[in-house]
């Protein structure tokens, strides 16, 4: 027969290991299951790999949902990026469709923001979750390009005159 003792100390042990359990179930939020944007926000999956210098024009849509604590009126789009191991940097600009006047801009991850046009470098191959929110509901088409060589702060852009007569920009991330 177990004595009082004894009783008392195998319901405060089954306390000591069921209230931190429940703390860890219930009150903790569920990072693993956490997303960048709503399900209804359109993505696209880009695979940049192959080649390191590879550009990507997205088809033209529509944005749609919310990505990384935007709020209405803006709604968003995302792009999955996978980078040749060669790349360690990409540019998102608007390709096609209507481009406001002001500021615009993305993020990596739902890390800090980069203004459209702008260069962001990026550590390994990825997965990579770019985002883009602004209001409206016209069409885009964007474009992602990698690069080989990238260090903040350095990302140049040469002019270049065809022998057809036309102005070509070449931008690169230089060492």
């Amino acid at each position: 027969m177990k004595t009082h003792y004894q009783r008392i100390s195998q319901t405060g042990l089954k306390k000591l290991f069921i209230v931190p359990l429940l703390y860890f179930a219930i009150l903790l939020p569920n990072y693993s299951k956490a997303q960048l944007c709503d399900s209804i926000t359109p993505v696209f999956t880009v695979n940049l790999a192959g080649d390191p210098m590879a550009t990507w024009i997205s088809p033209a849509g529509k944005r749609d949902g919310l990505c990384c604590g935007a709020s209405s009126p803006d709604v968003c789009v995302e792009f999955i990026i996978t980078l040749d191991p060669g790349a360690n940097g990409i540019k998102f600009d608007i390709a096609s469709g209507a481009v406001p006047p002001g500021a615009l801009f993305y993020q990596i991850n739902c890390g800090p923001i980069v203004k459209v046009g702008d260069p962001v470098c990026l550590d390994g191959a990825g997965p990579h979750h770019l985002t883009f929110c602004k209001p409206g509901n016209n069409t885009n088409a964007y474009q992602i390009t990698s690069y080989r060589i990238c260090i903040p702060g350095l990302f140049r852009r040469n002019e270049r005159i065809g022998i057809d007569g036309y102005r070509y920009y070449l931008d690169f991330c230089a060492i």
